[in-house]
């Protein structure tokens, strides 16, 4: 999963700070691999944003227009902190969704 790909969650929100962020991080794996911690190379850049998921809902579905599951990225003290995908059916699908296949939904 690279982060670089689902800049068009945070180029949506026009939050320079989160593009900023987004633009030179390092990833670390959690325990759960449905749950990837980000970490912002350069923390002189704070968003507005705190300890919240960013705005807006980023859905996946199949082929078939079945949904698949959400992509989340989550916001803390104004810096990029986790992103997560959250999956609706019984198995945790082998990837993560591609960026091309979310679909955008106002919160």
């Amino acid at each position: 999963m690279l982060l670089h790909q689902y800049s068009p969650i945070l180029e949506r929100l026009g939050d320079d700070a989160l593009i900023g962020q987004a633009a030179d991080f390092e990833l670390s794996e959690h325990e759960v691999k449905s749950i990837v911690r980000i970490l912002p190379s350069d923390v002189s850049l704070k968003s507005t944003l705190s300890n919240c998921p960013v705005p807006g809902r980023y859905f996946s579905r199949f082929d078939d227009g079945s949904p698949e599951g959400e992509v989340i990225v989550f916001v803390r003290d104004g810096m990029l902190n986790f992103i997560v995908y959250s999956w609706y059916r019984d198995e945790m699908p082998a990837d993560w969704p591609l960026p091309v296949r979310l679909l955008f939904e106002d919160s």
